[in-house]
This record gives structure tokens, sequence and C-alpha cells, in this order.
């Protein structure tokens, strides 16, 4: 018998699981940054579980999770983990973020004026908020000055300290502290017999010497005595309306221009004793200071304090309003800063070509150092020095950094080490103190630009890295859609990669798609955009610079189109708007076009780095080669470039060759200009030619600029022949730099053209002359150097045309009237050569009425006629004055304004809205919103121009005289075989000329004879 046993062997291999759980089951209240690590349990739990369970989130914008359960929050919201087993069990988990709470950093001290502060407080997401009304507020002396909810009330004579503090969440940080000094000023009454004036620190002197200059009915020299500790007074001299106040060397006893170290503005002496303080004063971003510049007293009130308030520094450029996201890097941790010992102030100097540096600081009345001071200790980036002694106080301890010789601040000009912190970094370079280490790794971040949205075939887009002080590991850009291409870091220079549209389509209406992303050993970034393809605009302008009809424009003044830009102060007539930008030039592009103008020149956008009056006009440069961030950024400039070119305008920019501001930063390459001689002869070879050059041929290579209007031409050097010229010619080395800028140009210009590049091709420069004759600005800008060695500029404003025309039209702004419109007409219109102008390449004298070193048309009209915008003859002038341009064969110029009739209201003379006859024609520009008689002096502005571009015998035509009596003219133009007469009537009686042809403006038939109204102009096609 055989007996068989079975015996059951269970396989656990074989069981399935049938389903999952995930622990926690729900996760909330999770913290922005942190992490939530998911536990999977499976049934049956002896089930073969397989492969591991993989995870997926709905929203990664709010949180992610790795492959191994790990949750990260990201942004606040809700997402849902999915969980799935090796066998497709599933099992979901709901995860709440919420935002990180925000932590108090700091305490901002702003101000609203001289007595009104306010408190904002920052936190470390870089928002803020304004706690003016909660935070507690404190003065160190009382019986000077109480402050409650950020108001101060002055009590009396002395200084004092204001600060505010705020608590957030058991966190309590306090502002930097705001220096209120009060000084009494003598009492007084009735009118004002007496004026005193405050110094500046920056004027300190071991002996100074002060002294009025009084002027407006002849002119008188008063030496000023010392009233107290700064404070000086000299008798009011009666019958002088205005006077300067200034510093005189102190070892010439005379006074005269000739021994004044500085001065003040034009100050105009008020006749009410309650109007008696002059004071300018600036808040600088850069540094975070309100920057007294000078402070000055002219008058007395009863019982009236003048009060100087210098305020702290603060941690950003813009007062806290910081709107970039914080950065967390992931791993690695970045180490933190060494540990400043207790007591101890660091301050660290880098971006100084010196070989070594030494820090000479002092406290109160510098007792507490010696020249040169103590030699800093080097590190990487440049030196660092511990200051450890008692009296070493933030805020309040002067500094001059040297390496025996050279310094900064020059001497008498004292600044003081940051407050609120106990290590500082200065950029010597910039000129600027950084209260956190600029040189401390941060992740990169990466840009594209423009904008999403609609991009010219003929556009570039621009994507740029900034590599967060660390070296960059990785970068890639992709671009998909009509076309594709990709791109890695190997590609990019100096860390900028450009794509040029054109490469990738030349239709459109097409998608394109561009994703970037950047990694260093901090961290990554990544940015994407998308845009559709416009058409580029047929461009068919000829290059003849006679076609040239441009339209300038004052930047700081002409439309404000972005609010968030724009200078508080402006050089120019009270009543203009200060926030003029790139974004309200690009704003008026299609404006511009309608008026019959093909180029826009712009007054000079390049960083002035300052705040004041003068920075706004551009024409004190800082840097070059970038734009000034009141304006705009150099990317607004791209996209204004493209816009006017779409359009099929070219665009001209303000070169300021012979002068600058205090510092100039380097080129790309390093390069600076010098000047051995003063601010204003900018002449030293090779260093300023070399700069000069690159500058030029910069923004034609980089940006596709079409040309250069050249400021005050006469201060660059042209060699030992230009005599009698207002630049130092004697650190030129014999060199022409115009012949030599202008050929740098001319090569750029057809570099671009032998590119295939449409635009960047034109190579025009023209020069400001002011002379009114040619044989000067001839000496001045055009003459070749030693031994015939280069002619140089081959336009000029034809300043001795302008003179002659506005005489007729008006009046001079040096009240010269004249009575022969027609000689000015036939001196106008005749040739360079006739003129007194030569150049072997030819000359194009470029015609104009007005500029913004002028008086307006407008205003000069009414000096002479007595009419304003309301007598219908004010703009029949104006009318006539757009005929004379659009009949002249050569570039022309229209100031904004002119050719709608502007008038600066108001301004009557030298010191009327606080302007002066080379600044009141900034005024506001318009482009919309005109009354009834400016809209119809446009209609027949943009008639004329429009008229010039579409016939070239106005443009480039021949010209002869037919009839030159006092108040008109009649002139012909031909071309091939194309004549046109014209007549231009300069008075109020018609006149009559016998001629057949068609009217160009009204289409009318005309048979034998012609007449033309008073004030008016008739443009006549005979052939």
């Amino acid at each position: 018998i055989i007996k068989l046993y079975a015996v059951y062997i269970e396989n656990s291999s074989a069981i399935e699981v049938e389903s999952i759980s995930v622990s926690p089951v729900t996760v909330s209240n999770l913290q922005v940054g942190n992490t939530q690590q998911l536990t999977v349990s499976y049934n049956p739990v002896d089930a073969n579980v397989g492969n591991s369970a993989t995870y997926v989130s709905d929203a990664t914008n709010v949180a992610t999770v790795d492959a191994n359960g790990l949750v990260k929050a990201v942004s606040a919201g809700n997402a849902v983990i999915t969980v799935t087993s090796g066998n497709g069990k599933t099992a979901t988990v709901n995860v709440t973020v919420v935002p990180k709470p925000k932590v108090l950093v700091d305490v901002i001290l702003g101000k609203t004026d001289d007595t009104t502060f306010t408190a904002t407080a920052k936190y470390d997401d870089n928002t803020t908020e304004d706690v003016t009304n909660e935070a507690e507020w404190t003065s160190t002396n009382t019986s000077v000055a109480t402050v409650n909810a950020g108001n101060v009330e002055i009590v009396g004579a002395g200084s004092t300290k204001i600060s505010a503090s705020y608590t957030y969440e058991g966190a309590e940080q306090t502002s930097g502290e705001a220096t209120i000094v009060v000084e009494e000023i003598p009492t007084s009454s009735g009118e004002i017999d007496k004026l005193y004036f405050i110094t500046t620190s920056q004027w300190s002197d071991a002996s100074p010497r002060y002294a009025a200059y009084f002027f407006g009915n002849g002119e008188k020299w008063v030496d000023m005595t010392e009233y107290s500790s700064g404070v000086y007074v000299c008798d009011k001299q009666e019958g002088f309306p205005s006077v300067i106040f200034c510093r005189m060397s102190p070892s010439a006893l005379d006074n005269n221009w000739n021994n004044k170290w500085n001065q003040t503005s034009d100050l105009t002496i008020p006749s009410d004793k309650d109007t008696y303080k002059y004071d300018d004063r600036q808040w600088d971003k850069g540094t975070g200071q309100w920057l007294s510049t000078l402070t000055g007293n002219y008058g007395s009130s009863d019982g009236t304090f003048n009060v100087t308030v210098t305020m702290p520094e603060v941690s950003d450029d813009n007062n806290g309003n910081n709107n970039d996201n914080p950065v967390v890097p992931d791993d690695p941790v970045i180490p933190d800063d060494p540990v400043i010992p207790s007591g101890t102030y660091r301050v660290h100097l880098y971006n100084c070509s010196w070989a070594n540096a030494n820090i000479y600081y002092y406290g109160s009345g510098k007792t507490n150092a010696a020249w040169p001071g103590v030699s800093m200790i080097s590190e990487n980036n440049g030196w660092y020095y511990d200051m450890t002694e008692t009296w070493v106080s933030a805020g309040s301890t002067g500094y001059v950094f040297n390496n025996g010789s050279d310094q900064y601040p020059a001497n008498g000009n004292d600044d003081e080490i940051p407050s609120g912190t106990n290590e500082a970094w200065f950029d010597f370079s910039s000129k600027t103190w950084h209260t956190t280490n600029p040189h401390k790794p941060t992740a990169p971040s990466i840009s594209i630009s423009p904008d999403d949205g609609y991009i010219s075939t003929s556009g570039t887009i621009r994507v740029t890295i900034n590599t967060g002080n660390s070296a960059i590991t990785d970068a890639s850009v992709e671009v998909s859609g009509v076309s594709s291409a990709i791109y890695d870091y190997d590609d990019f220079t100096n860390n900028s990669l450009t794509i040029s549209v054109k490469n990738l389509t030349s239709e459109a209406d097409k998608s394109i798609y561009v994703s970037a992303s950047v990694t260093n050993a901090i961290g990554s970034d990544t940015d994407s955009v998308t845009y559709t393809t416009k058409g580029s605009a047929n461009v068919d302008l000829s290059g003849n610079w006679n076609e040239l009809t441009i339209y300038q424009v004052m930047v700081s003044s002409f439309q404000d189109g972005d609010p968030s830009r724009g200078y508080q102060y402006a050089y120019g007539p009270s009543s203009a708007i200060k926030g003029g930008d790139l974004q309200g030039i690009i704003n008026a592009a299609d404006y511009i076009k309608e008026l019959g103008c093909n180029a826009i020149w712009m007054t000079p956008i390049f960083n002035s780095n300052g705040e004041g009056h003068l920075d706004s006009t551009g024409y004190f440069t800082y840097d070059y080669f970038n734009v000034d961030p009141k304006f705009g950024t150099n990317e607004k400039f791209r996209e204004l470039v493209e816009t006017y070119h779409e359009k099929g305008m070219y665009v001209i920019l303000d070169g300021v060759f012979g002068h600058w501001g205090a510092n100039v930063a380097p080129s790309p390459t390093g390069k600076t200009p010098t000047r051995s001689n003063g601010q204003y002869k900018a002449c030293d070879y090779p260093a300023s030619l070399d700069f000069f050059k690159e500058v030029a041929t910069y923004w034609i290579k980089e940006y596709k600029i079409d040309g250069w209007r050249l400021d005050q031409c006469y201060q660059v050097g042209l060699g030992e022949n230009a005599l009698g010229t207002m630049a130092d010619n004697s650190g030129t080395n014999g060199h022409n730099y115009w012949y030599e800028i202008r050929t740098a140009v001319e090569q750029a210009a057809q570099e671009n053209a032998n590119n295939g590049e449409e635009w960047g091709t034109l190579g025009y420069m023209v020069g400001e002359h002011w002379r009114g004759d040619a044989a000067t600005i001839q000496n001045g800008s055009v003459i070749p150097g030693p031994n015939g060695i280069g002619y140089g500029l081959k336009s000029c404003f034809d300043f001795p045309s302008r003179y002659k025309l506005v005489q007729n039209i008006a009046r001079e702004e040096g009240d010269k009237t004249g009575n022969d419109f027609g000689g000015a007409l036939s001196y106008t219109y005749g040739t360079s050569t006739d003129k007194g102008y030569y150049h072997p390449d030819g000359y194009w004298p470029n015609l104009f009425f007005t500029n913004h070193d002028l008086v307006r048309l407008g205003n000069l009209i009414n000096w002479r006629f007595s009419e304003t915008p309301s007598s219908a003859n004010y703009f029949k002038r104006h009318k006539v004055a757009m005929a004379v341009l659009a009949a002249y064969s050569g570039p022309i110029t229209i100031y904004y304004g002119d050719e709608w009739g502007a008038y600066v209201d108001g301004y009557t003379g030298p010191g009327a809205l606080g302007a002066y006859n080379d600044n009141c024609a900034r005024s506001t520009g318009k482009i919309s919103g005109f009354t009834n008689a400016e809209q119809d002096c446009l209609n027949y502005a943009k008639s004329l121009m429009n008229m010039r571009s579409e016939n070239e015998v106005l443009w480039n035509g021949d010209s002869s005289t037919l009839v030159s009596q006092t108040s008109y003219y009649v002139g012909k133009k031909t071309l091939g075989s194309e004549e046109v007469i014209f007549i231009i009537n300069n008075g109020t009686n018609s006149v009559s000329y016998n001629c057949s042809g068609t009217d160009m403006l009204t289409g009318q038939t005309i048979s034998g004879s012609v007449t033309c109204d008073g004030l008016s102009a008739r443009f006549i096609r005979v052939k």
C-alpha cells in the first residue's frame, strides 16, 4: 500500500497588495520652506510590495515631493499628493501650505520735509509696511525738538537725534538716527536790511573768506563777516535785485571771479522778510542719505529757526521698497560672515587701483588721528581695517581713504562711516557704501528681455545672467516655436546672449518661445517668455543727410511714461514736469512719425549718478555706457530704438565729450578719460580720445543707433591748428579728435551695413557751436589738424542762419531784431560754401529755430510783438518758421512743442519761474490735449513736414533766390526736371508773384499769378 501525503506551503510572493495607506493622511499648515516625510503602509502587511511606490504632486508650485516621499512646501496654497504602489493601488494626501511667518529685520527712517518723518518696517521677505503712527518715536534732546508720530515740533536752538522703534511679533527694531540741527536766525523787522548766509560743511576751510556779488542793475562785490560759526552776514545793497554768495580764496584779498572758489546759484533777493530761506537738498538713493549740498539764508524773520537735517544711511538703494523676491539657497549652506568682535567697527575698501591704502579716521574736531592715518590690511578684494577706539561711533566718525597722495573724499568734503552696522564696504569705483557683503556668493539669476508680447522681426532677444559672485556651473537657453535653437553657457559673452529674431523668422504673426536656466554652487534660476512676431516697417529712407527731419526732446521734461521713474528736480521752469523718461518717448513715437519727422534726438540718457537739477539734464555724465535709471534701463532703451526703427525713424543720441561729471565710470574695456586742465578741457591724449571713440562706436554697434549730436563741440581738441576755440588743445598731442572720432563712427556704421543690418548704418554726427559766424564754427569743429591731418565734423547746427531768422520772425535772446527777412532767407538757403563752411567730403549745416538751451520761439515772439497764444498772429508766425524749415535743402531739427506753438507762460526773463534763458525752454511736452489754435498750428506743421518728406526736390534740390524783400521771400527749388516756387511772407500784408502750377498743400491749380497772404507761405509745383 502506498500512501500519498500533500503538504500545502503558502507562497508569499504571490500575495498581491490589496490597498495602501499613507501617514500622515493630511498635512496641514506646512510652512513655506519646511518639509514633511510621508510613510506608506501596505495591506496585507505580508504582501509582495514589488516596485517602490511613486509620488506625484498635482501642484508643484505649491508643494513638491521627491522619490522617497519627502514633501517640500513651495508657496501658499493646496496640493494633492498621489501615492501609487507597484501594482497600481493609490492613496492621496491633502497638503495645505501656509506662508512662513515674516520676521521684522529693520526699521527705515524716511523724511517728507524738515519736520515730518516716516517709519517703514522691513521684513525678511522684503515686504515693507508704513508704521509711522504705530512706532515709538524718540528725540534725544527734547529742549530742541519733540516728536510724535513722526511729526517734529521745534522748541529751541541746538542739536537732537530723531529715531523710531517698532515691535512686531515680539521682535523690536530701531531705525537709524536723523540728526536735526536747529540754528536760530537773528530776528528783524520791516524790510530786509541784512543778508545771512549759512555755509555748507563742504565749503569749510581753515581760513575761510566769503563775499556777496550783487548784480541785476550793475554789479558790486561786498565782503561778508562771520556772524557766528558757519554763518556770514553783509548789508543788503540797495538797487540790486540779485545776489550770488561766494567762497573766496583766502590768500587773495580782492574780490573778483578769478579769486572765487565756489558759488551759489543766482538768487533773487526777496522784499518780504518772511521769504528768507535758500535750501538745496536732495535725496541720494545710491547712499540712502539726504545730501545737504548747500544751505543758506538771505534775510530773516521773527522767531524763525533754520533747520538742517542729516538722514541715516539705509540698507538698500530705494528706502526699503525692494520688491525682489528673496533667494533661499539649498545646500551647500553659505558660511556666515566672520564675527566682528564687540566694540569693533570693520571697514572694507575695494574696487580701488591703488597699490596700498590708508584710512584716516577721526571723531569730533578731527583730533583723533594724524595724516595719513593707518595702513589697511590686504584682503582678497582690497583692504580692511578694524577701528577699536571707544570714540568711534557709526554715523559720526569721519574718514578719508588715501594712498599717501590721492584721497577720497577730497579735502574739505567730510563724510562719515555708515550707521546701523558695525561693518561696511566702500566701493571706490562708484563711491558707494554697502552695509552687506557685496562679495558674498548668492544664487544666480537669469532674465530674458523684452517681456512677453510682440517683437519685431528686426528685433533682438537678450538673455542676461547675474552670476551671484559664484562660478556658473550650467546655463542653457532653448528657443522653440517657428524655429528651434539651443544655446549653452559657452555661447554667452560677458554673461549676455543676443538672439536676432531675423535669424529665426522674417514672417509676422509667428510664435517664439524662449526658456532659460542658470545654476551655480549656491542655487539656480529660470525664466521664460512668449513672443508673437510683427513685421518691420518698409524703410524707404535714402541715407542722404539732407533728408533728415529731426525731432528733439528734452528727456526729463518731454513725457512721463513711467511714474516710478524720473527726477524729482529739473533744471528749467518750475511749471515743467520733472518725471520725463524713455517710456514717455516710446509712447510718443506715433505722434512724432505722424508729424513727418524721420529721426529723434534725445538729450543725454546716460547715468548721471545723482539726484540734482543738473543731473537731470544728463550733461554731467558719470557712466557713458549705461542708461540713467531715472530715465529707464538699457533694455528699455533697446525697446525705444526698435520702436522707432520699426516706424522708419532714425535714433540720434546726445554725446557730451567735452565735459562730464565729477567722476566717470570705466568703459567695458577699462578706459577712462582724463582732463589735466579742468572740467571743460577734456583733451588729454590718448586716454580721452580712446575713451570717447569707444563711447561713440559702442552705441552704434550694440544698439544700432544712427548718429550723434555733439554738445559744445568746440570743447573737444582739434589739434594745434585749432586756434581761437574754447578747447585747450595742449593735451591732444596734435590729434584732431573730431576727425578720429568721426572716422571711427563711420567705420562702425559701415560694419553694420556690411553685416546686413538695416539700421545703425547712417553714421550722422552734428556739432553744436554757438557762434554766429561760419568761420568760427569752421575753426572750432571742422578744420584739419596739424599738417592737414583729417578734417573734423561734416555737419553742425546752423547758428548763423538761426540768429538771422529769429531776429526777423521774432527777437533774438539778446534783444537784437532785424528788418530784412528776405536777406535772412537768401543767406539761409545759400550753399554751405556760400556761408563759409568747407569740408572735402561735403558739409551739411543743420537748420533749426529752438533747442533746450535757447528761449522758446513763442516767448521770443511775445517779447517782440507782445503776442500770446490768444493772438491769431502768434500761431501764424510759428507757421512761417515751419515753412522756412520745410523749404530748406539740408537736415532740419524741430524742438518739441514748436510744431504746435508752445509758450512758457510766466517766463518774462531771467529769474522768472526759477529759470533763465538757457533753460526756460525745457517745458512740459505735449502729444495730445491741444487747444483748437494749437491743433491748427500742428496740422499745418504736419502738412509741411510730410510734404517735405515726400518731395526730394524740397530737401535735396538746388535753391535760388527769385525775390528778396524786407518782409517776404520768393525762392525756387530744382532737382532734375522738377521745379518748385515757394513764397514765404513774414509781413502782415498779402503779396503776389507771377507763376502757374499746382499748390502742393491744397492741390489748387494756379494760373498766371499766386497770392500769398500775410504771415503765410505757398509752395507751387511748376514742373
